[in-house]
């Protein structure tokens, strides 16, 4: 009609640009399998390729992780803040079509892996159960563990039974003696 279609038309389309902190988020959030809000060196580590040509090898990550680290707060972990702006200054100098691709690969790296944090998993359950926050488990609070449910109770179950087994003849088994022995030994 009124020739503003035509104008508008005629205009050349602005890409739009890639929205880095968000898509940062979403990897960093892929990344943290235990959801502590931070990752641990072990969760990082899924950014790492084998081929060091395509991407970040495993020295690197782990060199990158020991940076960002020292750059926030220092305590062995790496905060979404963290995470975000170590990635955001890092990946300035990169065009959104290589920024795209990059964080797209480690996207699809870290779906693709799953690791577990044992220790922040196990530190979780243990602050799940200090109902009285004394920083220790009396028996009540501890007995918990055995009616709760979920990742972490299977990592305790899955690190006693390893223990067990290990004390014995290594069979992926749980024998009477390995259990009384463990037992015994820790003083039931």
């Amino acid at each position: 009609g009124n020739g503003a279609g035509t104008i508008r038309n005629s205009l050349p389309l602005a890409k739009p640009r890639a929205d880095r902190p968000h898509t940062l988020f979403k990897i960093f959030c892929a990344c943290d399998d235990d959801k502590s809000g931070y990752l641990s060196i072990i969760e990082y580590k899924q950014l790492a390729t084998t081929d060091s040509q395509s991407g970040m090898d495993i020295s690197m990550v782990e060199k990158f992780f020991h940076v960002i680290d020292s750059e926030g707060n220092g305590d062995g972990k790496v905060t979404i803040e963290e995470f975000i702006n170590y990635h955001l200054k890092m990946c300035r100098s990169l065009s959104d079509k290589a920024f795209i691709d990059k964080t797209q690969a480690w996207l699809r790296l870290a779906r693709k892996r799953r690791v577990l944090d044992r220790e922040a998993i196990l530190r979780k359950l243990f602050a799940d159960c200090d109902d009285d926050n004394s920083g220790f488990l009396n028996v009540k609070e501890l007995a918990q563990i055995a009616s709760a449910k979920g990742a972490m109770v299977n990592v305790l179950v899955e690190s006693m039974h390893k223990y067990m087994d290990k004390k014995g003849d290594k069979d992926g088994k749980v024998s009477v003696d390995e259990f009384v022995q463990y037992n015994l030994e820790a003083g039931a």
